[in-house]
């Protein structure tokens, strides 16, 4: 339903694509064992020849090829704010863990994801509605359709940067990206803006973005992944968020209350088992469940984890769990539930679920789809179940929890603001605030097919070592 249908938005026919690499050994989901040294190598250069290959359709340079081969979260990162290839090809992960293991462990977390930013502008000050840019959507496909409003610049060179902190060649091709400005073993270094309403295409002709005002933003983003065996299992999502808006009208607008999120198209599913990519396997999106760990580390942080799982592990092909939290933020506020009071100073996130393109939901009202921006920033704002530490119900409360469905993720954090001025945080024209994200993978700690907190442990330890990090 949803697979090989964004690929369109540049034109590109990604089977043709797969059959410049010989997929035999190294792309092929059937491989029961992967050399970590050599297939980075093999992806390194596959990379390079897609690029090669690729004729963007437009002058704005959208960069999609670009996926992380350290670590055995492999994910795509683009220059546009989506996350993920939409499984149109299958020689490149969305998000793959473990993508060096066994057919058994290799598991596809999502589709795609990605950043949505919400703000209330301030004009002279005067409060408007709240707006909301987001790079994706659900039910949307094809370029022209709402949903996909972040771009990149003209520019050549305005693509996916990398940086690397690896600087022996004979450890890993990596090393021709070596750099001290370096964080991790693979940065990806990305920016793009909301500020453009119109794509242009090669020849001239221009396509309005429906339904987009600008709140006037760039952002800055960069992903970070590590090879060590306790880094190994997530990527780590740094964006920062500056106040651009005066480059649309000359005068800008002040940005009242940020909040930013990650919106995710989870299918927690193992090719090598049901592959979306052959007709008549038995392929579904509609077998996962999500749910929510409001529980704190130790050194008492919460964890505030929105995860899924495929509902009974597909006979053991499947036994992963898929998680988003949030690492922390600039400026971020938490709400005055009791057990913050002591401390309100540290950053507060969000959680929310709704089943896919559904925007009114009989059984789980408070479940609904946002359709528009007021309705997002709604969404980044708040948990519908009230504070979410307090959300871990037992099942037969949260009976979410036995609906397996194509259930969508979206974990935000707010407000931010460069300045707190009488409690209200305002990012004023030329300034930044800074949120980060961490995306996790983990086995199922037992194989029962019960979700307990013991079957989690792998997931909290995980999602520790990134926030640690």
């Amino acid at each position: 339903m949803r697979s090989g249908a964004i690929g369109s938005r540049w034109g590109i026919n990604f089977q043709v694509i797969v059959t410049l690499i010989d997929t035999s050994f190294i792309f092929s989901y059937s491989c029961q064992t992967l050399k970590k040294a050599l297939l980075l190598a093999a992806l390194t250069w596959g990379a390079s020849i897609l690029q090669a290959q690729t004729s963007l359709p437009k002058p704005m340079v959208d960069d999609f090829n670009n996926y992380t081969t350290v670590g055995e979260m492999g994910m795509t990162v683009t220059n546009f704010g989506i996350l993920g290839e939409g499984w149109n090809n299958p020689a490149q992960p969305s998000c793959r863990y473990k993508q060096y293991g066994s057919a058994r462990e290799m598991v596809e977390m999502f589709s795609y994801a990605g950043l949505w930013i919400g703000a209330i502008p301030v004009r002279d000050g005067i409060e408007e509605a709240p707006r909301v840019s987001t790079a994706i959507v659900d039910g949307v496909f094809e370029s022209g359709e709402e949903g996909f409003e972040f771009t990149t610049s003209p520019a050549t060179g305005d693509t996916i940067q990398i940086r690397s902190t690896i600087s022996s060649a004979s450890t890993s091709p990596l090393a021709r990206y070596f750099s001290l400005d370096a964080v991790s073993h693979q940065d990806f270094i990305a920016d793009f803006t909301d500020r453009r309403t119109v794509w242009t295409s090669e020849t001239g002709s221009t396509t309005s973005i429906p339904n987009h005002t600008p709140l006037g933003v760039d952002v800055h983003l960069e992903s970070y992944a590590w090879s060590h065996s306790f880094m190994e299992s997530f990527v780590i999502l740094d964006y920062t968020i500056t106040n651009t808006s005066e480059q649309i009208d000359g005068h800008g607008w002040d940005l009242k209350n940020i909040a930013a999120g990650v919106w995710v198209d989870p299918s927690v599913a193992n090719m090598n088992y049901r592959s979306v990519f052959e007709p008549g396997s038995g392929f579904s999106w509609y077998d996962n469940i999500n749910g929510f760990d409001g529980s704190y580390d130790a050194n008492g942080y919460p964890r505030n984890i929105g995860y899924q799982f495929d509902y009974d592990g597909d006979d053991g092909w499947t036994q992963v769990y898929f998680g988003v939290k949030v690492l922390g933020g600039t400026g971020v506020q938490a709400k005055s539930y009791p057990e913050w009071q002591s401390n309100p100073t540290r950053w507060y996130s969000y959680y929310n679920q709704w089943r896919w393109s559904l925007p009114e939901n009989m059984t789980f009202p408070y479940f609904n789809m946002p359709i528009n921006d007021l309705q997002r920033y709604e969404k980044l704002s708040y948990s519908p179940l009230g504070d979410p530490l307090n959300t871990v119900l037992p099942p037969g409360e949260a009976p979410w929890l036995e609906s397996p469905n194509s259930w969508m993720i979206l974990e935000s954090a707010g407000p931010f603001g460069a300045n707190n001025s009488n409690g209200e945080l305002i990012t004023h024209p030329g300034e930044s605030v800074n949120v980060v994200f961490a995306l996790v993978g983990a086995p199922w700690s037992h194989s029962a097919i019960r979700e307990d907190v013991e079957r989690r442990s792998d997931l909290r330890k995980n999602a520790d070592w990134a926030q640690k990090a």
